[in-house]
């Protein structure tokens, strides 16, 4: 169904639902238990990987909404803490409320032992960290039969279009499997595909370049509520494993206006729990020149130890920390912002870590000034 995006406004997804639990920012009660994917992913939501902080859920029919809640997130509240988790899953039996959350993230808000423990959850709106987006190609799609898989969009996706005649500006809608593939059963040629995708709140954005290349995760430069003035439109290239599908290669938003010296960070830690905590340092190169295989360090409190890391590779020296660019994107271009989000053991009080860290944070050896 084509759909018009209006900023702000709540848009019905293609089934008609307003993608379950995931699209609601209010908070409810309700109970979690734990199960795991492994490592291969391919829950009902077809996502190839789990996330690289593993922290995910399955919905219940009612939430899952014929995947319409596939690739949104959650925050959920329990007796030791909050988590951020993905919508990744389908719980047959699970009844509205319920979520089956993987162990890593029932760890952090509950003990393993309890085995069920009382919740609150609220849907995310705009989570951060999240994006570029990319799209995978279904095994046996030709130019007669396709399907796309649409990950690291964020907001819970209400539908995707495919540009049939360019001349015409024709846009034409997909169908939404329940297994979360955006479907056109009689074809849409031989490719590369436009396609434009709309989120539940009326973000926007067109990808262009798709390949008709089967089970290739094939990655943007398109996120999908980019915030400064620039247009959404971007294209693809091909990588067998290029992120998770919660945690983005560091491809960056649209240059701002510069700030002084070489570079601009800040720091936050977005979610905190009995023994430690998840955060986000973010760097943009506000130098004359692209940060070449780029480097980013910054310094913890003696007590902090990192565990994960996303969107660089990320190592620790005592009270050091150095991020180093990734293969699939070793250049930082003027103006553009990298987020490196990781975990890490230690009880905090609000504010210490931020501080911090958000004081001692180079790139490529230089100082970085806040933003």
């Amino acid at each position: 169904m084509a759909v018009v995006a209006i900023a702000g406004v709540l848009v019905a997804n293609a089934s008609g639902w307003p993608a379950g639990a995931v699209a609601d920012t209010d908070s409810h009660s309700g109970r979690a238990t734990f199960y795991s994917l492994g490592d291969s992913g391919l829950g009902n939501c077809s996502f190839p990987e789990v996330p690289a902080d593993r922290f995910y859920a399955a919905l219940g029919p009612e939430d899952y909404d014929h995947a319409g809640g596939c690739g949104g997130y959650l925050e959920v509240t329990g007796p030791l803490g909050t988590v951020r988790v993905l919508a990744a899953d389908k719980c047959p039996e699970c009844e509205s409320g319920h979520l089956d959350m993987s162990p890593e993230a029932f760890a952090m808000i509950g003990p393993l032992a309890d085995g069920v423990i009382p919740i609150t959850y609220r849907g995310v709106r705009d989570p951060d960290g999240v994006g570029p987006v990319r799209v995978r190609v279904k095994e046996g799609s030709s130019a007669w039969w396709i399907g796309f898989l649409i990950m690291d969009h964020g907001n819970p996706l209400a539908s995707v279009e495919y540009l049939a005649d360019a001349d015409a500006d024709e846009w034409r809608g997909l169908a939404r499997a329940e297994y979360n593939y955006w479907l056109q059963e009689d074809g849409a040629g031989p490719g590369p595909f436009t396609l434009r995708l709309t989120d539940i709140y009326g973000h926007q954005a067109v990808v262009e370049g798709i390949e008709l290349s089967p089970m290739v995760d094939q990655v943007t430069n398109v996120r999908m509520y980019e915030t400064d003035a620039s247009s959404p439109t971007g294209s693809a290239s091909s990588a067998s494993s290029a992120s998770s599908a919660s945690s983005p290669a560091p491809t960056a938003s649209v240059p701002g206006p510069a700030e002084s010296g070489a570079c601009a960070a800040t720091a936050a830690v977005n979610t905190m729990w009995p023994t430690g905590f998840q955060a986000t340092v973010t760097v943009r190169n506000t130098a004359a020149a692209a940060a070449g295989s780029w480097v980013v360090t910054w310094i913890v409190p003696a007590d902090v130890t990192i565990g994960t890391a996303w969107n660089a590779t990320v190592g620790q020296s005592g009270t050091a920390v150095t991020a180093s660019a990734p293969v699939w994107s070793p250049t930082l271009a003027v103006g553009e912002t990298v987020s490196i989000g990781f975990n890490a053991d230690r009880p905090i009080g609000p504010g210490t870590v931020e501080a911090a860290v958000a004081g001692s944070i180079t790139l490529n050896g230089e100082s970085c000034v806040g933003f």
